[in-house]
């Protein structure tokens, strides 16, 4: 007789168990629940910290210093910045603070930076003007040749003025004017006081050339359109010269174009010995 095969025979010895439908699914799913739980608990504590942050007065601002500012005081760099002491640290703007210095006229770089937990530092390199230009108004302008500030009323300067110039030919970069612009540059930045005397101005002329005035005597010299140094080293022999025989100039013209060493000299009549001249 047969035995009756058990249900565990049936199935197969060591057959795995079937699991219910839902049972991995939900492990996942509380296991997905705890992290997001877990990170939004991060994120809004972060969030929080952040806002706490940039409440706090630990984190604010102590010092704001500038350097470098001379002609812009350092009362209206700081002001430009917009950064006042016991702002909260975070909540500055670095680069528009920079973008706001650069509108002063007289500023032509500038660096804003946390230099502290509690300090600002603001760092400024100012426009360095050799001249004035008169184009209906003065405007200053570098030795690269770039106006940045129109001269206001009451501003005092000693600078040398460069006249003849067309303001309408400047603003349409017209090449004629922009070289006779470096010209005169070149003869502002040759000039040596010591030799030639204070410089008050020098007009520029298609067909002159440049001409210079000096502040003492109203001394004219007429330079020409080309060869600036050693027209200038000439101008700095004929003084010598007529200084030692006690003569006076009032006027001196070095332009001539056939020969380097030709000058013509007009000289002050001399005085009456009665006081006339």
């Amino acid at each position: 007789m047969k035995r009756r095969a058990s249900k565990t025979n049936r199935r197969g010895r060591g057959a795995p168990r079937a699991r219910g439908p839902t049972s991995g699914r939900w492990r996942r799913w509380v296991r997905g629940m705890f992290a997001l739980t877990v990170g939004a608990g991060v994120t809004v504590a972060s969030v929080e910290s952040v806002r706490w942050a940039r409440r706090s007065s630990l984190l604010a601002i102590d010092t704001v210093e500038v350097h470098g500012a001379a002609r812009a005081r350092a009362a209206t760099v700081r002001r430009l910045s917009g950064i006042a002491v016991g702002d909260n640290l975070l909540r500055i703007d670095v680069d528009a603070a920079r973008d706001r210095v650069l509108s002063h006229p007289w500023v032509a770089q500038a660096e804003v930076r946390v230099s502290a937990i509690d300090r600002v530092r603001i760092s400024v390199v100012e426009h360095q003007p050799v001249a004035l230009v008169a184009l209906q108004n003065l405007y200053f302008v570098d030795a690269g040749g770039r106006f940045f500030k129109r001269l206001a009323p009451g501003e005092t300067v000693d600078l040398p003025v460069i006249t003849g110039l067309e303001r309408a030919l400047i603003e349409s970069d017209d090449p004629g004017q922009s070289a006779m612009l470096k010209s005169a540059l070149e003869v502002v930045a040759g000039w040596d006081v010591d030799a030639y005397g204070d410089l008050s101005e020098v007009n520029v002329n298609d067909a002159r050339g440049l001409t210079v005035v000096l502040v003492e005597d109203g001394l004219t010299v007429a330079l020409g359109r080309e060869d600036w140094p050693a027209r200038l080293a000439m101008l700095g022999e004929v003084r010598a010269a007529l200084e030692d025989r006690g003569l006076t100039a009032q006027a001196i013209d070095l332009s001539s174009r056939r020969s380097a060493d030709r000058v013509v000299v007009r000289l002050e009549p001399p005085a009456d010995p009665n006081g006339d001249v």
